[in-house]
């Protein structure tokens, strides 16, 4: 069953489902609500997994740039590392 709980600890909304659904995407149990017409359930999950790739894609952004400024550290070319940078985080961006 999925179940979805506010944790004070992270202030957000985690999942803290039985071990039947927990392996199981967020998208695909969004999926399964929206066939079987629950409603609730589907808007619920959507709005769980819209958050999901949010959080995801900060840590991606963070990841890119980690990247650029590990490439700069151990020699590589500094003189366009900015360019380097916008262009991995813009094309990030429009994900």
């Amino acid at each position: 069953m999925v179940k979805l709980e506010h944790n004070a600890v992270v202030n957000r909304m985690l999942r803290v489902d039985d071990l039947d659904t927990l392996g199981v995407s967020t998208q695909t149990l969004a999926e399964e609500a929206i066939r079987a017409g629950r409603v609730d359930d589907a808007v619920a999950l959507v709005d769980y997994f819209h958050q999901e790739m949010r959080i995801m894609h900060t840590i991606m952004r963070t990841w890119l740039t980690d990247i650029t400024r590990y490439m700069v550290a151990r020699g590589g070319p500094s003189d366009n590392a900015g360019e380097l940078a916008t262009a991995l985080l813009d094309i990030w961006r429009t994900y």
